[in-house]
């Protein structure tokens, strides 16, 4: 992301296979920031752009201990019997 481009407080949600695609609408909006859409591995090409990353956080596809710790943050909760 170059240095000269004008920035603007705008998120571009991002999954693994449209790295490119956001590359280029990163440029083309000048946005300032990333949000990985699905919780998952986030690209290092896109880490390496300079712009603020947010990130998804699925506790059902990440850090069930952190959930099974902090009851009170669990977004959904699956029950199964």
């Amino acid at each position: 992301m170059p240095d000269s481009t004008p920035r603007g407080r705008v998120t571009i949600p991002t999954d693994m296979d449209v790295v490119p695609e956001t590359l280029e609408l990163l440029n083309r909006w000048g946005a300032d920031a990333i949000r990985d859409c699905d919780g998952t591995d986030f690209p290092q090409e896109l880490k390496d752009t300079g712009a603020k990353v947010y990130a998804t956080y699925y506790t059902t596809r990440k850090d069930n201990a952190w959930a099974k710790a902090n009851p009170d943050e669990v977004q959904q909760c699956y029950i199964m019997t």
